[in-house]
């Protein structure tokens, strides 16, 4: 997503109200990135495959 400086070049007359939207989008997608990275990517395998719950003889070793 283009930062607010960004679209406020390629539309100089753009809305105050389109710009603080766009900040605060900013903002809040780079907070979510930060606490998905502070979770790390075991928050990710909490859930097993089907192929885990039916045949765990058959899963990755890894």
């Amino acid at each position: 997503m283009r930062s607010a400086a960004e679209y406020l070049q390629k539309r100089p007359h753009a809305r105050p109200a389109t710009i603080a939207h766009r900040i605060k989008v900013a903002a809040t997608v780079e907070q979510l990135q930060r606490e998905i990275a502070a979770k790390g990517m075991t928050a990710n395998r909490k859930r097993k495959s089907l192929v885990e719950l039916f045949l765990p003889w058959l899963r990755r070793r890894t």
